[in-house]
């Protein structure tokens, strides 16, 4: 019976979800989900949805440039919705330096 219980607590199953970004929630178009532990992950679409293997005791790291990473726990939801914050150390200014060559002819 014990074995049975454990089985079904750590079954595989999908979990879908959408990630959207600050106060906005416009969706998030490639960020990436993953298993905190373990193999497993996913980009979202651009809807911001994504859709993953996971089981109720795993936690989903959520990541995308220009926002604060987020930690999220299955537990037994099948669907989520995850709100990703802007961080603060996002870039203030971007450098560009440009390389190319040129022939010069008389």
């Amino acid at each position: 019976m014990t074995l049975c219980l454990y089985f079904e607590a750590n079954a595989q199953t999908t979990i879908s979800g959408k990630v959207v970004g600050g106060d906005d929630n416009l969706p998030i178009i490639g960020a990436t989900i993953k298993k905190k532990v373990g193999p497993g992950g996913s980009t979202t679409d651009a809807n911001g949805s994504f859709t993953i293997s996971a089981t109720p005791t795993d936690i989903l790291v959520v990541s995308f440039v220009g926002y604060t990473t987020q930690e999220v726990s299955v537990a037994n939801n099948k669907s989520l919705t995850i709100t990703l914050q802007p961080s603060q150390n996002s870039l203030t200014e971007v450098v560009v330096t440009g390389y190319t060559t040129s022939e010069r002819r008389i």
